[in-house]
């Protein structure tokens, strides 16, 4: 049922609260940043992801005899630069 609470999802909401110059009144400004949060998590574990791809490689590299210093000393086909 999509009025169940119990069913609905949590968001990030930014506020920003300031005062209106030559005034009493206050006045605030909400901004839903959920979408921007949930890309920053999926960033965060692709570059775990990655980071542990590339240390598993590098092991196997160094069994095998073939390790450069760095990613980027590889050309396209694998060889050394």
């Amino acid at each position: 049922m999509p009025g169940d609470p119990s069913r609905r999802s949590l968001r990030n909401i930014y506020m920003k609260v300031g005062m209106l110059p030559g005034m009493k009144t206050s006045i605030a400004n909400f901004m839903d940043i959920t979408s921007r949060k949930r890309a920053e998590a999926a960033l965060v574990e692709s570059e775990r992801r990655l980071s542990t791809c590339w240390a598993i490689s590098r092991e196997w590299r160094i069994a095998a005899g073939r390790m450069p210093s760095e990613p980027w000393s590889l050309s396209a086909k694998g060889a050394r630069d």
